[in-house]
C-alpha cells in the first residue's frame, strides 16, 4: 500500500489488481454449450407458442371476415323483403311453394328469390369455411402443442445431462487435482534419496 517512489504514502502506484482467474477451456466450453443449448430452446419454444397463436388469431379472423359476408347478404335479402311489404306484395322466397306475382310485383319478388338464394349460398359456404379453417387450426394447434411437449422433454433429458456432466467434471477435477497432489508428495518425499543414489 505504501509506495517508496512517493514519500510512502499510499498511492495507486503501489495498489497491484488481483490476477484475474483464468478460466479452463473444458469450462468455457460447457458454459458455452449451455447458453447456446439455452438459447436455441428458447427460439424454439417462442416459435411453436407463437405459430399455435397465429392459428388461433387465424381462425377468429376467416370467422369474422366470413359473418361479415352473411351479415352482408341477409341484409340485402331483409332490405329486398321490406321492400315488397312495402309495396303490398306478400310473396316469400323462403316458403317452397310460393307462387311469383306477374309485373313489377314479378320482378321484385324474382329479385327477392334471387337474393334469398345467394344468401343461402354464402351460408353453405361460410358453414363449409369455417369447419375447414376450424379443421387447419386444430391440426397446427396439435402439431404445435406436440413438438412443444418433445421440446419440453428433450430440454429436460439435456439438463439432466448438463447436471451429471458438470458433476463428474468437477469430480474428474478433484480426483485430477488429488492424483497430481500426491505425486508431487512422492516426488518431494523422493528426492532426498535419489540425490544419495
Amino acid at each position: 500500500m505504501f509506495c517508496s517512489k512517493h514519500n510512502f504514502r499510499p498511492c495507486m502506484h503501489a495498489i497491484q489488481p488481483r490476477p484475474i482467474r483464468q478460466q479452463s477451456l473444458g469450462r468455457v466450453l460447457f458454459y458455452s454449450w449451455r447458453d447456446n443449448a439455452q438459447a436455441v430452446y428458447h427460439c424454439t419454444t417462442t416459435y411453436f407458442k407463437d405459430e399455435a397463436q397465429d392459428a388461433d388469431r387465424l381462425q377468429r379472423y376467416s370467422a369474422e371476415s366470413s359473418s361479415l359476408l352473411v351479415q352482408h347478404a341477409r341484409a340485402k335479402f331483409d332490405r329486398a323483403m321490406d321492400i315488397m311489404r312495402t309495396e303490398g306484395i306478400a310473396y316469400d322466397p323462403r316458403h317452397k311453394g310460393a307462387v311469383l306475382p306477374y309485373g313489377n310485383a314479378g320482378q321484385l319478388a324474382r329479385d327477392a328469390r334471387r337474393l334469398w338464394q345467394h344468401l343461402q349460398q354464402v351460408v353453405a359456404e361460410d358453414e363449409g369455411w369455417v369447419r375447414m379453417m376450424d379443421g387447419v387450426t386444430e391440426q397446427t394447434r396439435l402439431q404445435a402443442t406436440e413438438m412443444l411437449r418433445r421440446i419440453e422433454q428433450a430440454w429436460m433429458l439435456h439438463d439432466a445431462f448438463t447436471v451429471g456432466a458438470h458433476k463428474y467434471a468437477l469430480r474428474w477435477r478433484v480426483v485430477g487435482k488429488t492424483v497430481v497432489f500426491k505425486v508431487r508428495w512422492v516426488r518431494r518425499v523422493l528426492r532426498p534419496f535419489r540425490a544419495l543414489a
